[in-house]
């Protein structure tokens, strides 16, 4: 699925991935009940405990990690690939014109949002990950993405 080829040609000049926050707050949600509920019980349940509950932690991490989002800014255009296992590639020239990203200043810090079609994906980004995005894109593209 995408508006038009970018093709693979071109190199990244900037990417981020980031997590499924939904499925890390569970996970930290999960983990604090086990270490509250490792607290009031006796010694030898807290191996049983740990046998029941440790596999789902693990299915929770790598779900995370497979249902994450991706973003790479390419020399000639954006890849977007989902959680869902969707590709979408835009034309770094569809980007500038439809401003597909901005950048959203909030008092949690900075998100870069991602408006195409039926995706809206606000991801949160460091102050370090931000200034290298505006770097590159001012460098590669000669553009910088306005706020939401």
């Amino acid at each position: 699925m995408g508006s038009s080829a970018v093709g693979q040609e071109g190199r990244v000049v900037w990417s981020l991935r980031r997590l499924n926050d939904k499925l890390v707050y569970l996970y930290a949600l999960i983990s604090l009940f086990i270490i509250s509920l490792s607290f009031a019980t006796p010694f030898p349940m807290h191996i049983y405990i740990l046998i029941i509950a440790l596999p789902l932690l693990i299915m929770i991490i790598v779900m995370s990690v497979v249902l994450s989002t991706k973003v790479k800014v390419m020399e000639n255009g954006l890849i977007i690939e989902t959680g869902g296992g969707d590709v979408i590639t835009i034309p770094k020239d569809e980007v500038k014109s439809k401003n597909i990203l901005c950048i959203e200043k909030t008092g949690w810090g900075t998100r870069l949002r991602i408006w195409h079609k039926s995706i809206d994906r606000p991801l949160p980004i460091s102050k370090g990950q931000y200034e290298a995005l505006i770097n590159a894109l001012r460098e590669h593209w000669n553009w910088t993405p306005p706020e939401c």
